[in-house]
């Protein structure tokens, strides 16, 4: 999550480093194929029913979908199947 913070400074067009993004969103990517892994089948993040997890992970998923594709990224979502179910259940 923190990476996704630190990719708002280059959300300008004019000043993005885009080394910085590259590595910003490679680590991203890693952490969300990292959470795919250990996500259950569950309808939420450690269960059957919502938990302080959920509540750390939802705004930061929407965060991930929401500000990598406006730095030209895809959405880092995409290709991991836990956690795409996992997103379009929860919203």
């Amino acid at each position: 999550m923190h990476n996704v913070f630190l990719s708002l400074v280059q959300m300008m067009p004019d000043s993005r480093n885009q080394g910085v993004v590259y590595l910003l969103v490679g680590q991203v990517r890693r952490g969300i194929g990292a959470l795919n892994k250990h996500l259950g089948d569950g309808a939420f993040e450690a269960g059957d029913t919502s938990t302080r997890a959920d509540c750390s992970l939802v705004p930061a998923l929407w965060m991930c979908s929401g500000s990598l594709p406006r730095l030209g990224a895809p959405n880092p979502l995409e290709g991991h199947d836990r956690v795409t179910a996992y997103w379009a259940s929860i919203q």
